[in-house]
């Protein structure tokens, strides 16, 4: 069991947290207490009622956030992550399920003393809207950068391919085969032909089909680089 002091020191350096105070982070850390969870243990489960805040403390656990119905976000927790610290400042249900990949060890607060730190110390509150508005600071600057970056790329980018090989040709099942296999392969590759094959489709074909399907492709004319 850690000793207070070394506690608050894991709290600077590893947490959000370290951001308070030394005097709060020895309050919080009194009122911290450890727990173990097996692995395939649901810590949280979205939409439910909040009953503690949790700081991984050791271990491999998943995080998994709701985007639409039926579909599920998925991110590891790294030691140090604070699970329940947005819906218990903003008093809502929990935002996400999360379960235990191995045997984990979380501090944990219960929601009742973690509300009577937030009496003891408005600063806790003050200092987690400050974050939460630098995140939103940064997270607007990266959307106009993303923004700016596809108005540039907009008249380069190729869109998603227009129809796949059909027929059942040894012609088309081999050009079928030849998709999947540069699909799965970093390689560069290289699709020759006549004009009005429609290489574009083929390289459309091929991209969206790889691991990098979610990055856009983009078309140059190679005399535009001549000129």
């Amino acid at each position: 069991m850690m000793s207070t002091e070394t506690l608050v020191k894991w709290l600077e350096k590893n947490t959000e947290l370290g951001i308070l105070s030394h005097d709060i982070l020895q309050a919080i850390a009194r009122e911290m207490e450890m727990a173990t969870f097996p692995p395939g243990f649901r810590v949280v489960i979205e939409d439910t009622p909040v009953t503690n805040l949790y700081i991984l403390e050791r271990g491999q656990a998943d995080r998994y956030r709701r985007k639409q119905p039926g579909l599920m976000w998925a991110s590891s927790l790294l030691p140090g992550a604070i699970v329940n610290l947005s819906a218990l400042q903003h008093s809502q249900p929990a935002d996400s399920r999360i379960i235990t990949r191995t045997e984990c060890q979380f501090w944990v607060i219960s929601t009742h003393r973690w509300h009577n730190l937030l009496k003891r110390y408005p600063r806790i509150t003050e200092a987690y809207a400050q974050r939460l508005a630098a995140k939103l600071e940064q997270l607007e600057a990266e959307i106009a950068y993303e923004r700016e970056r596809q108005n540039a790329l907009r008249s380069y980018l190729v869109p998603r391919a227009r129809r796949g090989v059909i027929g059942n040709s040894r012609y088309a099942v081999k050009l079928r085969q030849q998709i999947r296999t540069a699909s799965s392969d970093s390689r560069s590759v290289l699709i020759s032909g006549e004009p009005g094959l429609e290489k574009d489709n083929l390289a459309a074909l091929i991209h969206f089909g790889s691991h990098r399907r979610n990055e856009p492709i983009i078309q140059i004319k190679s005399a535009a680089l001549l000129n």
